[in-house]
């Protein structure tokens, strides 16, 4: 999920969807979960959920937005890259028929 600082949250004025439990270094925390965020990264854009996060954690883009971004992780580079099975190009999976 994308993980953002409360004080950024309120910034956006992000609606509240709910909470959800969240499993953390210090233990299980119940956190909220906002709806709607626009997220754009290298010229790509997405919507997401928000989870927040205390102020003094660092915002974090995780896995879900950048699948949702046709992005993937290069180990070796330590870099965000577009999705090398797509030829770079901006697409979905899709495994149902249509």
């Amino acid at each position: 999920m994308l993980c953002l600082k409360q004080s950024v949250i309120e910034r956006l004025g992000l609606p509240l969807l709910g909470q959800r439990k969240a499993r953390t270094t210090n233990g299980i925390v119940t956190r909220n979960v906002y709806s709607g965020a626009h997220l754009s990264l290298m010229e790509r854009e997405g919507i997401v959920n928000v989870t927040e996060v205390p102020d003094d954690c660092p915002n974090l883009i995780g896995q879900i937005s950048l699948e949702e971004l046709d992005f993937v992780l290069d180990l070796r580079e330590h870099q965000i890259i577009p999705n090398p099975a797509h030829d770079g190009e901006f697409q979905i999976d899709l495994y149902a028929e249509i």
